[in-house]
């Protein structure tokens, strides 16, 4: 039986840390702010490293108001806004500001381009056409990315050290076809 589980909920302007009990009780809560930046109209992005401090600073604060000691926590879960798209280099470093998809307008026309030629879900176009928007507009920041995960993706790379993806945002398989079509290696 589990005993206590933290959670970790990375909102679009703040993140919430809550440590429940096996009933379902709040035994502790914390909650971090961060700003959302607009540098250019219709850029909306974060700094993954903000999200990074107020993650750890959350959960030290969370147990700190507990009492609990980290090994008393059975489970993690992370939830989180979605589609914030952070290019990362081979170390797992953000090398450049997450750019919130769902708010953010940069790649509008290549939406609209890839909807009318595809079949393509949300999370596809979101993540496909903000891909191809890099590769034209922000060349060096393509060619140094080795990776790319969502805000949730990125926390649980802080946390484990491993690069994850779920399967809500794009299929395994629709990921490796679209890859293909749009020559990303």
């Amino acid at each position: 039986m589990t005993n206590h589980v933290l959670s970790i909920d990375l909102g679009s302007t703040r993140c919430k840390i809550l440590i429940f009990d096996n009933k379902g009780n709040v035994i502790s809560k914390d909650e971090r702010s961060y700003p959302l930046y607009m540098p250019k109209p219709g850029h909306v992005e974060e700094d993954p490293l903000q999200w990074k401090s107020s993650v750890f600073n959350g959960i030290v604060s969370s147990l700190s108001k507990s009492g609990l000691s980290p090994s008393s926590i059975d489970a993690i879960v992370v939830t989180g806004q979605a589609i914030s798209l952070t290019p990362i280099d081979n170390g797992g470093n953000p090398i450049r500001p997450a750019i919130l998809t769902f708010m953010d307008t940069r790649a509008d026309d290549i939406k609209k381009k890839l909807i009318s030629k595809y079949s393509m879900s949300y999370p596809e176009v979101a993540v496909f056409s903000t891909l191809l928007w890099m590769r034209e507009k922000e060349q060096q920041i393509y060619r140094k990315m080795k990776n790319i995960v969502d805000a949730r993706n990125f926390v649980i790379l802080l946390l484990t050290g491993e690069v994850t993806y779920d399967a809500v945002s794009i299929s395994p398989e629709r990921m490796k076809f679209l890859s293909s079509e749009f020559n990303f290696s």
